[in-house]
């Protein structure tokens, strides 16, 4: 059995290398992972998928790019998380302020409901008495 990338000729755009990791990268690019880092990937598997029976090749790439889609899914799911960390000190920093509000509101309130209390308590008429 012809293994893949077995007697690759060198062509005029490079080495038999060159040519196979060209080819991966391609393969990678229609398996839907990111040009990014389909050049860098093929770099990488070339030397490991010349051993590799046509049949595993496909299989190899077909669980690269399902490991790239999870990693691309994990990635942009810290990226919500981090986001939403930065927003927290945020929305904390609004919470405290109207928290600032509400006492001195409060304080508003307390003072002007102790007022009657104290005009009660300290009349500046003095209070009847009732003679009998």
């Amino acid at each position: 059995m012809r293994k893949w990338g077995e007697d690759e000729a060198v062509t005029d755009h490079g080495t038999s290398e060159d040519v196979a990791q060209e080819r991966i990268a391609s393969e990678l690019r229609r398996l839907g992972v990111a040009d990014a880092i389909c050049s860098e990937l093929a770099r990488r598997l070339e030397p490991l998928v010349r051993v590799l029976s046509p049949e595993v090749y496909g299989i190899v790439l077909a669980g690269v790019s399902l490991t790239h889609r999870l990693h691309r899914e994990r990635e942009a799911t810290l990226a919500r998380s981090v986001r939403g960390l930065t927003e927290l000190p945020r929305l904390l920093g609004a919470f405290a302020e109207e928290l600032r509000k509400l006492d001195e509101a409060l304080g508003v309130l307390t003072v002007q409901r102790k007022r009657p209390e104290a005009a009660v308590a300290t009349p500046s008429v003095p209070p009847r008495r009732l003679l009998h």
